[in-house]
């Protein structure tokens, strides 16, 4: 792994690559059902924006990528999108719903996006924007880092050990 020399092949990256894309199946079907059965604005933000995230992690690790969002593909027919169209496409769909994602922290929403992880994520694929697609978006990183620290209830500690059961990030 350390030599960069992976192929499709083994295992690890062959895992991950069928793991990613199930879940991106996984997360279409959600948004259909969700949509179809009127649900919750939130409910489908948050299957959206997960959705998101696995486009996300599949731009980042190989660029250009199949690319769906409906359940009835073939898969022989998927387009191959461009590393920049998936930015695009991630960004666009944090940028919808991100905010219609619930505040709810900790408790029974551990590990589900919530309004401050999906603005974590729209800064982190900010900050990485000219990897992405050639042009910086650093103001928009920082925006959506001050929406975390302004409005999220987490603050920076001047001290590692000054954290102890605080929010802090």
């Amino acid at each position: 792994m350390y030599t960069h020399t992976w192929t499709g092949s083994q295992e690890f990256i062959g895992n991950t690559w069928n793991w990613l894309y199930r879940s991106i199946y996984k997360t279409n079907l959600s948004v259909e059902l969700l949509e179809g059965a009127g649900a919750d604005p939130a409910q489908i933000a948050e299957a959206r924006v997960l959705r998101a995230y696995f486009y996300y992690m599949l731009m980042d690790g190989w660029g250009s990528v199949p690319f769906y969002t409906g359940t009835d593909v073939v898969i022989e027919e998927l387009p191959q999108l461009s590393r920049a169209e998936i930015f695009d496409f991630v960004v666009n769909e944090l940028e919808t719903n991100v905010d219609l994602l619930p505040e709810t922290k900790g408790g029974s929403f551990y590990g589900r996006f919530n309004k401050w992880a999906g603005y974590a994520l729209l800064a982190k694929i900010n900050l990485n924007a000219e990897v992405y697609t050639g042009s910086p978006r650093w103001s928009q990183a920082i925006t959506a880092c001050d929406a975390i620290i302004n409005n999220g209830g987490f603050w920076l500690v001047s001290d590692l050990y000054d954290n102890a059961g605080s929010q802090a990030i």
